[in-house]
């Protein structure tokens, strides 16, 4: 008896010895995956580039680095500044038409068709700043970036939000810096010249609408009401200004040295040549559509402006009278025409391509849904309903995942 109570205890001490194994193990595993989401975002620190809203010119200096003053506009034969540095303001426009035939790329996409889209939320994350509003967001695969009114910019592991410890958990982990005023309106890239948190924000008169890297990362240009388009090096020095009289919306870098730019009541997208002559537009497309390219009046403005990431042929334009339009880079054709949504001057439209081939197009919708567009014949395919309780303030798309983010202070990760 007493042989078969040494064995019954030898047994129960290796189940222990066992399970003690697996838990060091498992703690082990753990340890390595937080030190490769510390790592990212370290990454991303580097990479972030954040703008306050202060109408005087919000300062906060690029850590490790120097800044240099823009240029003064130039001036008029009167003294008065000349908002496009050229006595004409007014570019050509673009007569380049489309060489492709859309119907024909789309067509010979392979399957699924369309590119199967995000349609289930696989997180809500309330109060990640605080009672304050989020103001923009932006997603990897593992990092959340959101800023606020709380004059913060917020790096939240959103996986962890599906875990056991819940969204709260996730809130109570995510990373916090501060800036002078609130950030709205961010640009991300991977970057290579350490560990500097890029912050370039005193340049502008007005609030920063728009910010864009340039493909390879090498260049970055902010945007603003005031009319003014600084561009920067990656490592935050200042590189050139581009001086316009227009009250820009939306910025968007088509190549290493194209920018192309929209702005309220413009008929026109304005393409520069960063590297070249900066004070005038290269060349503008119409709005209009290829047949209606001499036409100076439109009847919608463009809000938002963005590329496809492997078509840089494709650019989608979120405008504010409840249509989005698929553009071919640096011509005026329309590739394709979206409706079904719903947007005003108010409502902050924004849309984004939803896949790599630019098959898809995703969009936001004064409706409280979103939208998703196949343009192989530009019909809606799929929607989200009741997306937030408030406006969709801002949205992005990243590897399959989709962020948004609300007036209702809710951001939200959909797969």
């Amino acid at each position: 008896m007493e042989l078969m109570g040494d064995l019954g205890h030898t047994d129960q001490l290796s189940s222990v010895r066992l399970e003690l194994q697996v838990a060091t193990n498992r703690i082990t595993d753990l340890t390595l995956a937080n030190k490769t989401l510390e790592s990212e975002i370290c990454r991303l620190k580097e990479c972030l580039v954040f703008h306050g809203i202060d109408a005087k010119g919000y300062t906060r200096a690029s850590l490790g680095h120097s800044q240099q003053d823009p240029p003064s506009p130039p001036l008029n034969p009167n003294g008065n500044p000349n908002p496009n540095g050229n006595p004409n303001p007014n570019p050509s426009t673009s007569t380049s038409t489309s060489t492709t035939n859309w119907d024909e790329y789309f067509s010979s996409l392979p399957t699924p068709s369309p590119t199967p889209t995000p349609t289930s939320l696989a997180v809500a994350i309330p109060n990640l700043h605080t009672s304050s509003n989020p103001l923009s967001c932006a997603i990897t695969p593992t990092i959340l970036i959101t800023s606020g009114a709380d004059n913060n910019v917020k790096f939240t592991q959103w996986g962890v939000a599906c875990g056991p410890g819940g969204p709260s958990s996730a809130v109570s982990d995510a990373l916090s810096v501060g800036t002078d005023a609130p950030v709205v309106t961010m640009a991300t890239a991977q970057i290579s010249h350490g560990t500097t948190l890029l912050a370039l924000t005193k340049k502008h008169d007005k609030f920063v609408k728009s910010t864009s890297f340039n493909p390879t990362n090498s260049l970055l240009a902010t945007a603003s009401s005031d009319g003014k388009i600084h561009v920067y090096k990656s490592d935050s020095t200042f590189a050139k200004s581009i001086f316009t009289s227009l009250s820009i919306e939306s910025i968007v870098f088509t190549t290493d040295t194209q920018l192309c730019v929209a702005s309220r009541d413009s008929s026109f997208l304005k393409y520069f040549d960063v590297e070249e002559d900066a004070t005038t537009a290269a060349f503008c497309t119409s709005l209009n559509g290829e047949r209606g390219s001499f036409d100076e009046h439109c009847s919608f403005s463009v809000l938002s402006l963005k590329m496809c990431d492997k078509n840089p042929k494709l650019l989608v334009a979120a405008t504010d009278k409840d249509r989005n339009i698929v553009f071919e880079t640096g011509t005026s054709c329309q590739v394709r025409n979206l409706y079904g949504h719903k947007a005003n001057s108010f409502s902050n439209p924004r849309a984004v391509f939803g896949s790599p081939s630019g098959d898809v197009v995703i969009g936001s919708s004064e409706d409280n849904k979103i939208y998703s567009w196949d343009l192989r014949d530009g019909k809606v395919v799929s929607t989200i309903d009741d997306v937030h309780r408030g406006v969709v303030r801002d949205m992005n798309f990243s590897s399959g995942t989709l962020v948004t983010c609300s007036f209702d202070k809710i951001v939200k990760v959909w797969t």
